[in-house]
């Protein structure tokens, strides 16, 4: 083959990797869920929302015995407050049980502000609390979740 055709083989293998590169992701891309569908479908008589700052408003449930010791799920990252549903449902009857979807998560949605550190993960446990109000509680956590019960509960002595 001569020399001078490899370089023009090459571009055009190169511009077809491309073009098939943007054909995938345009054939592949999803587009994103009708909000009042997902509302539809992830709430129930146990969800509520509490509006934050800047328009922030934070999905939870609050199930169980209501005058009962509260609990409160913090799930990991990529979860939801959905993670803890088997667990809850199996003694729901004992304690009050609270989830809720951190920022960026399940239907809170992103942080208006893009403050995904543990200092805006705990200001809005503190909210949740607040709002709901919940002097003192068991926190559990999974993964992230477990990361911002731990230091919480370190920090605030609860």
């Amino acid at each position: 083959m001569e020399a001078s055709r490899k370089p023009a083989i090459r571009r055009f293998l190169f511009t077809l990797a491309v073009l098939l590169f943007l054909v995938a992701i345009i054939s592949l891309r999803t587009p994103d869920a009708d909000r009042n569908e997902m509302l539809d479908k992830y709430t129930n008589r146990h969800s509520g929302f509490i509006a934050g700052e800047s328009g922030l408003n934070v999905h939870y449930r609050d199930q169980g015995e209501r005058d009962g010791k509260p609990v409160i799920f913090l799930h990991g990252s990529s979860g939801s407050l959905h993670v803890f549903e088997p667990l809850i449902g199996k003694i729901r009857g004992s304690y009050r049980l609270i989830s809720y979807d951190h920022p960026g998560h399940g239907l809170t949605g992103p942080h208006p502000s893009n403050d995904y550190s543990y200092a805006g993960y705990s200001h809005i446990l503190d909210l949740v609390r607040s709002e709901l109000h919940v002097d003192k509680s068991v926190l559990v956590g999974h993964s992230m979740g477990g990361w911002i019960a731990w230091r919480y509960a370190a920090e605030k002595h609860d």
